[in-house]
């Protein structure tokens, strides 16, 4: 039996809820569909560490930030789990116009970032993809890729 499955979102905890915001909405042009405090939850329990959590979008691709207590310590830098998620555009134009924006927000001081890491140059790969790897406010990285002979 096959599953007919789709992507829905993509779950980011945040130390800091509105800087995380903030660089979503600027960064990948996102727009925000709701917003719950931890007296809204429907099941506390699953995040005890949550005091809000809201939806971002933009086109088909949804990130819920939740921001998560002080004193909760992450994973540590050996545990396993997802390395990286990524995003397609549809034109090497729009790739070097994402990776000019990651570096001009960075650049601006608006947002703090846990790391000091830029962006990637532009990797490309035999087969004609392109992209960069860079990190959200929070360490979490991202991929942007371009795909010009997708089927």
């Amino acid at each position: 039996m096959s599953f007919d499955f789709r992507f829905d979102h993509i779950a980011i905890q945040a130390r800091d809820h509105a800087n995380t915001v903030a660089w979503y909405r600027e960064f990948f042009g996102c727009a925000e569909n709701w917003h719950m405090t931890k007296e809204q939850l429907q099941n506390p329990a699953r995040m005890p560490t949550c005091n809000q959590l809201c939806e971002l979008q933009t086109g088909a691709m949804k990130f819920h930030i939740f921001d998560i207590a002080v004193d909760y310590i992450l994973q540590p830098t050996n545990a396993l789990g997802i390395v990286h998620f990524c995003l397609e555009v549809s034109s090497l134009e729009k790739l070097e116009a994402s990776r000019e924006r990651w570096i001009r927000l960075f650049r601006s001081g608006k947002y703090h970032f846990e790391t000091a890491e830029e962006p990637t140059s532009l990797i490309a790969s035999s087969d004609g993809m392109v992209g960069f790897y860079a990190r959200d406010p929070n360490g979490i990285e991202f991929e942007i890729l371009f795909q010009p002979l997708k089927p």
